[in-house]
């Protein structure tokens, strides 16, 4: 009993063990709250808009955030049916090189059929290899200028918040107590 008593205070104690209560029943008041200050996506029922922001305030009624535009909006507690935080921002780099490599490859495939059928006194014979050679060169540039690009445009990661969650439950002689913490 001892035991249960210290976890209950350690649970009580943090703030980011705290989960969001509401009036309403079902799903919206079983979501954890993430940590004030943190940017948060979150999508409202029935409609499914999200709203997204820094988080100011989270308590049994409202979710106060502060937009990009510096605004601030009030959402209902009882209609959220999913909480996200943001993972950083991430780049298309990659996409822009598969995009990039598969044009220059095409182009590169272009400019082979169309030497390969010259009879023209300006194509000439070419050695063994040149037009292999021209395609892999057109594709790398073509990865090149894509991965440039692609590392122009940004995009915000999101991630399901499940924040730490503490569970009591009866075990075989007494209370088992077990806390998750996810790791970033």
């Amino acid at each position: 009993m001892r035991r249960l008593a210290i976890a209950l205070l350690l649970a009580g104690s943090s703030p980011h063990l705290v989960y969001a209560q509401s009036a309403a029943s079902g799903p919206a008041g079983q979501h954890p709250v993430p940590p004030v200050g943190s940017t948060v996506r979150i999508t409202l029922a029935p409609s499914g808009a999200r709203q997204s922001g820094t988080l100011l305030i989270w308590d049994q009624d409202s979710i106060w955030l502060r937009q990009a535009d510096s605004s601030t909006i009030s959402l209902a507690t009882s209609k959220v049916t999913n909480v996200e935080v943001s993972a950083g921002r991430g780049s298309r780099a990659g996409r822009g090189a598969l995009i990039g490599g598969g044009v220059g490859m095409l182009l590169g495939a272009g400019g082979a059929i169309a030497v390969a059928n010259c009879e023209d006194f300006l194509c000439g014979d070419l050695p063994p290899g040149t037009i292999a050679l021209g395609l892999v060169v057109t594709t790398g540039v073509g990865a090149l200028l894509g991965a440039g690009v692609g590392s122009l445009v940004h995009y915000q990661r999101w991630q399901r918040y499940s924040g730490p969650s503490l569970v009591v439950a009866p075990g075989p002689r007494g209370v088992r107590v077990g806390l998750t913490i996810p790791l970033p």
